[in-house]
């Protein structure tokens, strides 16, 4: 029988507070792909992004028009410069 030690000491700081360090006074890309109720989640994001929690400078919110079709280039350059990026689905 093995036993496993279910602990675990972290060599650098969990992956969060580094995308946290990462992106504070920053800017981030939110990238709409037009599904009819994404707009409430990327408005959500921007406004917890720009809070203190996170204290991100700017948010790029482009949104997509059309879920059947790709993003235009020009949405995917505007978001694609920024620190970071949120793109997804509003079902």
């Amino acid at each position: 029988m093995r036993v496993y030690e279910p602990t675990v000491e972290f060599e650098r700081e969990p992956t969060s507070e580094r995308a946290h360090q990462a992106i504070e006074g920053g800017s981030l890309g939110i990238l709409s792909n037009g599904w009819r109720s994404f707009h409430f989640l990327a408005d959500r994001w921007e406004e917890l992004a720009t809070g203190p929690a996170f204290g991100v400078a700017e948010v790029i919110n482009r949104k997509h028009h059309d879920p059947a079709g790709p993003a235009p280039e020009e949405h995917i350059a505007d978001v694609i410069v920024t620190g970071g990026v949120l793109s997804g689905v509003g079902n």
